[in-house]
């Protein structure tokens, strides 16, 4: 299982660097676990996202939610 960046996976390499999150993706599957979130700041970046906007944004990406934990959540490619 390789790391990945979510920012990178959902077209935006680095631009929303106030959302940290640590994913995988198992080799030959098109799941995603999120392991963990950090949100940013508001007052220090505008752009930071909760991890609801994140999960709304991977849904939009064409992944589907399986569960929805803070600190694991399973997201599928439809």
């Amino acid at each position: 299982m390789n790391p990945k960046n979510v920012d990178a996976e959902l077209g935006y390499p680095g631009s929303i660097h106030s959302v940290i999150l640590a994913a995988v993706r198992p080799e030959g599957t098109d799941y995603l676990e999120l392991q963990g979130y950090l949100e940013g700041n508001r007052h220090r970046n505008p752009n930071a996202l909760s991890l609801d906007e994140v999960l709304n944004k991977l849904e939009s990406a064409g992944y589907i939610v399986k569960q929805k934990l803070p600190a694991s959540t399973v997201i599928k490619r439809r």
